[in-house]
């Protein structure tokens, strides 16, 4: 079991957060290089699954297409399960409260990669705090744009 975390204040308003967040299809304008589309298979109300085609260049080149059950749990709070693919049963709570004017959010995930991508482990520990800020702070300057 890995655990990875990250909490932030981001200058918008949490509603307003949460609701870009939920825009799952516009996330390849904030990861282009490794996020090549999102699409929606499923959305009611309260869950939506997305599939999700991820192109990762280091020392070789590799395509990973997964899907990813979302459930609403709240109006600020979401919770994730990717359902195929190298990081299968890898579970991602996202949770935002407001703080002034701004929000806060906290990303915690229990990663579960499959044995021949455990090697990763370290490099993803590595930048997910990283990669899961840009993004973020990617989508807040899309916001306020």
């Amino acid at each position: 079991m890995t655990e990875l975390s990250l909490s932030l204040v981001l200058p918008v308003k949490n509603n307003i957060l949460f609701d870009s967040i939920l825009d799952f299809e516009k996330y390849p304008l904030f990861m282009p290089v490794q996020l090549k589309y999102v699409k929606i298979l499923e959305r009611d109300e309260s869950k939506i699954t997305t599939e999700e085609k991820f192109l990762f260049k280091t020392i070789f080149k590799k395509e990973i297409i997964q899907s990813t059950s979302h459930r609403i749990i709240s109006s600020s709070e979401l919770e994730s399960i990717i359902l195929d693919g190298p990081a299968k049963n890898t579970k991602l709570k996202i949770s935002i409260s407001p703080e002034d004017n701004k929000s806060k959010i906290e990303i915690n995930a229990d990663l579960k990669l499959g044995i021949k991508y455990k090697i990763f482990i370290p490099i993803i520990k590595r930048y997910f705090k990283m990669v899961s800020t840009a993004i973020l702070y990617k989508m807040v300057n899309h916001l306020n744009n």
